[in-house]
């Protein structure tokens, strides 16, 4: 009930680590609003935008599809052409069947591309690369220059390597495609074609060889369990270019609006800049990442359902792995799947909690202020943990 969720978060938000939060609980069987504060009005939401990111790319990319990376003849017989196809996570060597990152492999591509030179006694060429598909600006206009260099984000390229893949602490190359070109004509040697890397060229020849990345709803799971924001915006951008959006930062997050209201929820109030949650310029109300996540819990978008399942969970897995596991805030581990979001000064939750009766409740809540990040993921795990616990009396 409305005064029953009112009155059991009412010492949670009484923290003054949540002072000024804007908050929205529903019901998720119903849909009814049970708690609202100040959830019309926009915020910063940080990583939690990647919600609607992920809605925008599964209404795009049907369930099951894969991203394709494909090697053609190039304009002469000494010559091959690397066509990216947007796979950010391509293995070095042999792929994995069984992974996502690393689910497609150069080797596995040299080894088709040098069984079809073979054929036409081609023994040296040249290496070019398409990079036509989905292009824009590798870096927003609104990111913090030290972001690259302590790998909160890399570069936003259409081709990676699995093992440059840019995490925390462990910066991206600055060049993701030039290493992606090097490496596959380091295969293509090791397997009798003499090969070099060259520059740009047009992908429009006879298909020589290809490999597929796993489905993108698993990429874009891990994306959101991880909260990776290089693959996320890599992703959103392949979205708004499939449409036939500009697929710069700002027609990626145009398209995010985009894709809002083609889902029939009211984009009011916001605002956004890029596809991840970096740019602090975007907001967001609460009630939009609400409306999100209720159409995740009703299925209407199966892929965008399926990528929800990757959320992480309080206690276990992802970037709420090392949450909700001291007192107060344990009783809610394993009940919590949400969305985080943390910047300077900002911190956000939003996703799906089970509560003591058994009930799904779909809440966002979202903090901007002088508090630490510490102190403020406390407290958040602390509103959800009063979630969690509520029930009949």
């Amino acid at each position: 009930s409305v005064a029953g969720i009112k009155a059991a978060v009412a010492p949670a938000l009484a923290d003054p680590d949540l002072k000024g939060a804007a908050v929205v609980v529903r019901d998720a069987l119903t849909g009814a609003d049970l708690l609202d504060v100040s959830g019309s009005e926009p915020r910063i939401p940080a990583s939690t935008l990647k919600l609607i990111a992920a809605l925008a790319v599964q209404q795009v990319f049907p369930d099951g599809t894969t991203l394709v990376t494909r090697v053609v003849q190039g304009a002469s017989p000494d010559t091959v052409v690397l066509v990216a196809g947007g796979d950010m996570f391509l293995a070095p060597d042999k792929g994995d069947p069984a992974a996502t990152v690393g689910r497609a492999g150069l080797g596995d591509l040299a080894d088709s591309v040098a069984t079809a030179l073979r054929a036409k006694a081609i023994a040296r060429v040249t290496v070019q690369v398409d990079t036509s598909y989905a292009p824009g600006p590798q870096v927003a206009a609104g990111w913090q220059p030290a972001f690259r260099a302590l790998g909160i984000v890399g570069p936003v390229a259409m081709l990676g390597l699995s093992t440059q893949w840019a995490q925390s602490g462990k910066p991206g190359p600055a060049d993701p495609v030039a290493e992606v070109v090097a490496a596959f004509a380091a295969r293509l040697t090791e397997r009798g074609i003499t090969a070099v890397a060259g520059g740009p060229a047009s992908g429009a020849g006879v298909s020589l060889g290809e490999v597929r990345s796993a489905p993108v709803t698993d990429v874009l799971g891990l994306a959101l369990e991880r909260s990776d924001n290089t693959v996320t915006e890599s992703l959103a951008r392949q979205a708004a270019f499939r449409v036939g959006r500009p697929s710069d930062f700002e027609g990626t997050a145009a398209y995010l609006r985009e894709a809002l209201t083609l889902a029939g929820i009211d984009p009011r109030g916001m605002s956004v800049h890029d596809a991840s949650g970096l740019s602090r310029t975007s907001h967001v109300p609460a009630r939009v990442l609400a409306d999100v996540l209720d159409l995740g819990v009703k299925g209407t978008v199966p892929g965008f359902t399926q990528a929800l399942r990757h959320l992480p969970v309080a206690g276990l897995t992802g970037t709420l792995g090392t949450r909700f596991t001291a007192a107060p805030e344990a009783p809610a581990a394993g009940l919590v799947r949400a969305k985080t979001g943390s910047l300077n000064g900002v911190n956000s939750l939003a996703g799906t909690v089970v509560t003591a009766d058994g009930r799904m409740l779909v809440f966002a809540i979202m903090q901007e202020g002088p508090v630490g990040t510490t102190d403020a993921r406390a407290a958040l795990d602390r509103f959800g943990a009063a979630l969690a616990t509520c029930g009949c009396r």
